[in-house]
C-alpha cells in the first residue's frame, strides 16, 4: 500500500484542460491485497503514459523508469513521518469497511505497512530522489514538503488555467484535499 504523502490531485486537474487522473492503486492492487503481476503493472503503467495529457497519484518506486521520463511535471509529497501517520490514522477510521485504494481492498492497517511508513526516510525516500534523478530530468520538479506548499502549488495550478482559459477554471473553487 504506497501512500506515503498522496494527494488528491483531482483538485488540481480540475484546473488543467481536462487530463486522465489515475490511481495507481486501483491498477496494482487485486480484491484482498493481492497485487497484479509486475509485468501486467507494468504494461499497465505504460499504456497509462502513452495518453496524451494525464495525472497518476502513486510512488510504486519500483516502476519509476516507466512514469518519469514521460511526466512533463514532477508533483513530489515529502511531508514528515508523523503528519503521514497521522493522515493514514484519520483516513482509514473515515473509510473503514469501504474499498477506497483499490475494488475489493478494504482499508486496513497493517505493521508491515506502518513499518514501511516508518522508515521511509530512511529506506524509499532516498532511492526515490535517485529515480526522480535519473529519469525525470526532463521534467519540472516540484517538492512540496507542507500543506501551505501544497496550497500554493493548486493556487498556482488555478491561476495558470484561468490565464490559458478564462472562466474555465472560475467554476470550479475548489481547493486540494490532502489524504
Amino acid at each position: 500500500m504506497q501512500r506515503r504523502g498522496q494527494v488528491d490531485l483531482r483538485a488540481a486537474a480540475r484546473f488543467s484542460p481536462r487530463p486522465s487522473v489515475f490511481h495507481l492503486d486501483r491498477h496494482y492492487w487485486r480484491p484482498g491485497w493481492v497485487p497484479a503481476p509486475d509485468d501486467e503493472f507494468r504494461a499497465t503503467q505504460c499504456a497509462l503514459v502513452a495518453g496524451e495529457r494525464w495525472i497518476i497519484d502513486g510512488n510504486y518506486s519500483s516502476s519509476l523508469d516507466l512514469r518519469l521520463p514521460a511526466a512533463d511535471t514532477i508533483v513530489f509529497f515529502d511531508f514528515p513521518r508523523r503528519r503521514c501517520l497521522l493522515r493514514v490514522a484519520v483516513r482509514t477510521a473515515r473509510g473503514w469497511g469501504r474499498d477506497g485504494q483499490a475494488p475489493g481492498c478494504f482499508e486496513r492497517i497493517d505493521l508491515a505497512f506502518l513499518r514501511w511508513m516508518w522508515h521511509w526516510h530512511r529506506d524509499t525516500r532516498p532511492r526515490v530522489l535517485a529515480r526522480l534523478a535519473e529519469h525525470g530530468r526532463g521534467a519540472r520538479q516540484v517538492l512540496l514538503s507542507t500543506p501551505r506548499e501544497v496550497t500554493g502549488f493548486l493556487d498556482a495550478a488555478r491561476e495558470h488555467a484561468e490565464a490559458v482559459d478564462p472562466g474555465a477554471a472560475g467554476a470550479n473553487r475548489a481547493g486540494g484535499a490532502l489524504t
